[in-house]
């Protein structure tokens, strides 16, 4: 089964379980899922916010679509083809297409043996943390240099997309 296919099975399944009106079950909540190409999106929802518990300082807060808002430690990278397999955007028509890049092969269609499974997608995942001094908006005070920050990444995914 396809990633996207998952996620939907898993957004029907938080949605059958989420009861609003019981305050004593903790409520569940899909993560929220954006291409590498859309990731932009993910910063321009980050905000500087005075929250209960955080002494007067701003804390780093991510508002979703819904208004409501959570704080994000940082983000999970999913790769959902498999190897050999990869996933571009042809120039030429403007179509996304499966690559081989053992036997060189490019199809328009999703091919059955290129989509990932769920241990698949956990195996290959990435996670950035953002961790105290990692800047990825700014009015975050602190920055280590040594670290990686939003403007280093957006710089190389903007030269990864120049591809």
């Amino acid at each position: 089964m396809s990633f996207e296919k998952r996620q939907n099975k898993l957004q029907k399944f938080v949605t059958a379980l989420r009861k609003p009106t019981r305050s004593d079950l903790t409520q569940l909540f899909k993560p929220v899922i954006f291409p590498l190409d859309k990731v932009e999106h993910v910063f321009e929802n980050l905000s500087m916010r005075v929250v209960k518990g955080s002494a007067n300082k701003p804390r780093l807060c991510y508002k979703e679509a819904s208004g409501n808002f959570f704080h994000p430690s940082g983000l999970t990278f999913i790769k959902t083809v498999k190897e050999p397999w990869i996933v571009a955007w042809s120039k030429s028509t403007g179509r996304q297409y499966w690559f081989n890049v053992n036997t060189r092969q490019a199809v328009y269609d999703c091919p059955l043996e290129s989509v990932a499974t769920a241990k698949d997608c956990k195996l290959s995942m990435l996670i950035w943390k953002w961790i105290d001094g990692v800047k990825v908006h700014p009015e975050q005070e602190r920055e280590d240099p040594a670290l990686l920050g939003r403007d280093q990444f957006m710089e190389h995914i903007h030269k990864l997309s120049q591809l």
